[in-house]
């Protein structure tokens, strides 16, 4: 059974870009008569809110975006993580590592296109340690040991990707210095374990899927499928920020909203549901995407 979700994390409020991506993902989970759960990604504590939680729920809700089941949430979902990040140590995959920021910087590391350093490796030849992570209290990051190989999978809609995590990110980090657990790992646990069959999210997350790819082979999960659609951009070509309130959705009518959303998808509603509910045009929509999706992006 088709099992879909939206994941957004509660640093702001819902914008258009979100919307983009939440329609996108209950649009694909609807037409596929599959589950479409919620998920709050509330793993980095230092940024996010209650608040903006209770206003991601609102606003999907007037847009007619309504979740199946109860909404999971990272923050309550910490030993899960702890249980994979030490799976992942007993199989030798993650390392401790003490380089800061600032030690890599100095040391001339180089920054990839996310503007992250791309990391050599400085810390792998440490001795490792064969007690649970979560007992030695290290206050330094964990770092997944990326091989030399290419990665590649195929993207419902942008097609055959392939990447060298080696190159793009080096060992890349699972548990942040400041106590939190990496994306990378969490939404791939979380996923397995939600037992998420497709991934629809926007495409700026499209560089890191092969890091994810990594971790569910290390971890022997299998892969869902995954589909990334384009991110809307501010008038500067920047992706939206959810610190701009001047985007966020609550300041403009839902079906607007909706009709915005869906265009940027490719989906332009007949002059005859412009008026539409909510509910009306979420339908019809559904039924564009089966068509669209049965003949393949």
């Amino acid at each position: 059974m088709y099992r879909g979700r939206f994941a957004p994390t509660p640093s702001g409020d819902l914008h258009l870009g979100s919307l983009v991506t939440a329609l996108a993902s209950f649009l694909d989970a609807r037409a596929a008569d599959g589950q479409w759960l919620l998920r709050i990604e509330d793993v980095d504590i230092h940024r996010c809110r209650p608040e903006f939680e209770s206003n991601i729920k609102h606003e999907l809700e007037r847009h007619g975006l309504h979740w199946d089941g109860p909404v999971a949430r990272q923050s309550d979902r910490q030993e899960l993580y702890w249980q994979a990040l030490d799976q992942l140590n007993l199989s030798g995959c993650v390392y401790v590592c003490h380089c800061s920021k600032a030690t890599l910087a100095r040391k001339g590391c180089l920054k990839n296109s996310e503007g992250e350093f791309v990391y050599p490796g400085f810390c792998r030849s440490l001795p490792a340690t064969n007690e649970p992570l979560e007992a030695s209290k290290s206050l330094s990051s964990v770092r997944f040991r990326v091989s030399e190989q290419e990665t590649c999978f195929a993207d419902r809609r942008q097609g055959p990707q392939c990447s060298f995590v080696s190159r793009e990110a080096g060992d890349f980090v699972v548990r942040r210095a400041d106590g939190c657990f990496a994306y990378h790992l969490a939404v791939v646990v979380d996923d397995h374990l939600q037992g998420v069959t497709h991934v629809v999210r926007g495409s700026d997350i499209l560089p890191l899927t092969a890091r994810h790819l990594l971790l569910q082979q290390a971890l022997g999960y299998e892969m869902p499928a995954y589909l990334h659609v384009p991110v809307v951009l501010s008038p500067d070509g920047s992706k939206l920020s959810k610190r701009d309130s001047s985007t966020a959705l609550k300041v403009t009518s839902a079906n607007e909203n909706l009709q915005r959303a869906l265009s940027h998808l490719g989906i332009v509603l007949p002059d005859e549901l412009t008026g539409s509910s909510v509910e009306e045009i979420v339908a019809n929509a559904v039924l564009y995407w089966k068509a669209v999706s049965n003949h393949g992006f």
